[in-house]
């Protein structure tokens, strides 16, 4: 009894096995009559259809492979698509919801604008008082810094060379661009340092393989938008928990990057102001 009740088991099963290793990769029989063992479809290009199989990687007239495998290939490209245009939905309701908490925050601010331009104003006024100081003039004690870490409040032509592993606090470079942007850019822009700051958000860029990550500011209306490029093995980058967590894709994998809060270091390039913002290029984490 006890054999007959396990019969149908092994029946059911033993297909179920065939038909799951057939939709990874399957031997295909071309119309000519040649076999690829383990073949998989990778493209469609016009009348002609790329194969990689066990032989290497061979393009085929359409004609020689049988229909059921090229309706595999589409049926399986159909979903594929479907799942992307399904993620691109979910990521563009994210940013909606980024876009309208914006919008609140902007409003709140425009309505109590005044703590901020008083702290602006004597930041500002701090930094062109010291730069217009006679040279002979007797200077306040300046506090003890980090090696590469350069003083805001020190007149730009005192400091020292600047140097591709110089780390610099990314508010300080907007203080100093706030108080002489035509000094500032001749100290920062166009040249490869580290910065250092405190993630405020991310942005990455639809339709893109490109994504921006902002620091914190000195000052709300000047942002620190630091920019990325996707890495070569990352299929997709987006946000998680209401936009405060950065994560890529890779394979079926999910990697976290980054999230709002933490303090960082990035090897970049300083782009100048644009506008109101402070922008850097060919960013790359450090740590």
């Amino acid at each position: 009894m006890t054999g007959h009740r396990f019969k149908p088991v092994i029946v059911i099963a033993v297909p179920l096995l065939c038909i799951h290793s057939c939709l990874l990769a399957e031997d295909i029989v071309t119309r000519s009559g040649k076999r690829l063992k383990n073949a998989e479809i990778v493209s469609l290009e016009g009348d002609q259809i790329v194969i990689k199989y066990d032989g290497g990687r061979e393009k085929f007239a359409a004609t020689e492979i049988p229909d059921n495998a090229q309706k595999r290939f589409r049926d399986q490209e159909l979903k594929r698509k479907a799942d992307e245009v399904q993620k691109l939905k979910q990521e563009l309701a994210r940013r909606e919801k980024e876009l309208q908490q914006l919008q609140r925050d902007k409003e709140r601010l425009r309505h109590d604008p005044e703590q901020n331009q008083v702290r602006h104003d004597a930041e500002l006024q701090t930094l062109k008082a010291e730069n217009a100081r006679p040279a002979g003039e007797q200077k306040p004690p300046v506090p003890a810094l980090a090696p590469g870490a350069p003083n805001p409040l020190r007149p730009l032509g005192e400091l020292p060379e600047l140097k591709a592993d110089d780390v610099i606090d990314a508010k300080d470079i907007v203080l100093y661009y706030q108080a002489n942007p035509a000094a500032a850019d001749r100290r920062f822009r166009k040249k490869p340092f580290q910065i250092k700051g405190v993630v405020e958000k991310f942005e990455p860029k639809m339709f893109l393989r490109l994504y921006d990550v902002l620091l914190e500011s000195t000052d709300k209306s000047v942002g620190i938008i630091c920019k990325f490029a996707y890495a070569e093995k990352w299929k997709a980058v987006y946000t998680k928990e209401r936009g405060r967590i950065l994560v890529a894709t890779e394979g079926q994998t999910e990697w976290k990057l980054m999230k709002a809060g933490d303090a960082v270091t990035l090897r970049a390039r300083c782009e100048g102001l644009n506008r109101s913002d402070l922008e850097f290029s060919r960013c790359v984490l450090v740590r």
